[in-house]
C-alpha cells in the first residue's frame, strides 16, 4: 500500500472550535441521565463547517475536529444527517436511531468531495455508555475515521500492546482499562503491519475517558494522515 505523507497530531479538544488540555470535557461514559445526551465530532477535512441535522433542526456546528458538549435530547427514534458550509444544498445520507437515556457521540464522516461510494458524507452515532473507570486507570476507545482508508480495516496497538483488531472504517472499539500514563498510539494496516500514520504518544489521566481517531485532516496539496484524542471527561 503506498499513500502520501503523514501528520502526527494530538488534539485534545471540548467545545465549539477550541483546544484544551484539560479534563471535564461534559462528562462522559454514559452517567446517570434523564435524557438522552448528544455531542458531536467533525471528522470531515473537506467540508468547511460541519453540521448535525436531529429531527431537521441544528444540534450542533463544528469545524474539522472541534468536539461539541453534550446537548439533551428526548428519548426514542431520531433522525440524523450531516450538511456541510461547502455544499450548503447538497442532501446527504439520513440515520434514524432510537435513543436511550445515555450519552451518545455524533461524528460527521466521509468527504465532502466524495459524491458517492464508503467516503461520501455521513453521520454514525456511537454509545458513550460504558463502566465505571476504575482507579488508577483510565478508559479509552477507538475510532477509524480516515476516508481514504475506508477499504482498509486497522490494528491498534498502545506501546506495543494490541487494543484493536481488524477495524473498519468508521468502526469503534469498546472502551478498554488502560493504566494510567503515556502511551505511543499506532495505527496498521491489518495483516501487512503498515503504518497508517505516525505513531504519536498519548497521555492518558487516571479516571478519564478517551476516544482516539485516526484522523485525515488534509486532502491536498497531498493527503496527511494524523491520530488525534478526545478527552471524553470523567
Amino acid at each position: 500500500m503506498t499513500k502520501s505523507r503523514a501528520l502526527v497530531m494530538i488534539s485534545v479538544t471540548c467545545g465549539l472550535g477550541a483546544a484544551l488540555a484539560v479534563a471535564g470535557c461534559g462528562g462522559g461514559g454514559g452517567g446517570n441521565v434523564s435524557k438522552a445526551q448528544i455531542r458531536s465530532v467533525n471528522a470531515i477535512p473537506d467540508g468547511g463547517t460541519g453540521t448535525v441535522v436531529m429531527n431537521g433542526g441544528t444540534l450542533a456546528q463544528q469545524n474539522f475536529f472541534t468536539s461539541s458538549g453534550y446537548q439533551d435530547a428526548p428519548v426514542g427514534a431520531a433522525t440524523f444527517s450531516p450538511k456541510l458550509s461547502v455544499n450548503p444544498a447538497e442532501i446527504y445520507v439520513t440515520t434514524t436511531e432510537n435513543l436511550a437515556a445515555t450519552k451518545y457521540t455524533a461524528v460527521l464522516l466521509g468527504l465532502a468531495s466524495a459524491k458517492t461510494g464508503a467516503a461520501s458524507p455521513r453521520l454514525v452515532l456511537f454509545s458513550d455508555a460504558d463502566t465505571e473507570v476504575p482507579l488508577g486507570f483510565a478508559r479509552v476507545r477507538y475510532v477509524q475515521a480516515a476516508p481514504d482508508f475506508a477499504n482498509i480495516q486497522a490494528d491498534i496497538t498502545a506501546t506495543g500492546a494490541s487494543v484493536g483488531n481488524d477495524l473498519f472504517y468508521a468502526g469503534v472499539t469498546p472502551y478498554r482499562s488502560l493504566p494510567a500514563g503515556t502511551y505511543t498510539i499506532e495505527y496498521d494496516e491489518h495483516h501487512t503491519g503498515n503504518p497508517l500514520a505516525p505513531p504519536v504518544n498519548i497521555p492518558f489521566e487516571a479516571g478519564h475517558r478517551y476516544t482516539v481517531f485516526l484522523t485525515e485532516p488534509f486532502i491536498a496539496p497531498t493527503r496527511i494522515f494524523a491520530v488525534q484524542s478526545l478527552d471524553d471527561g470523567m
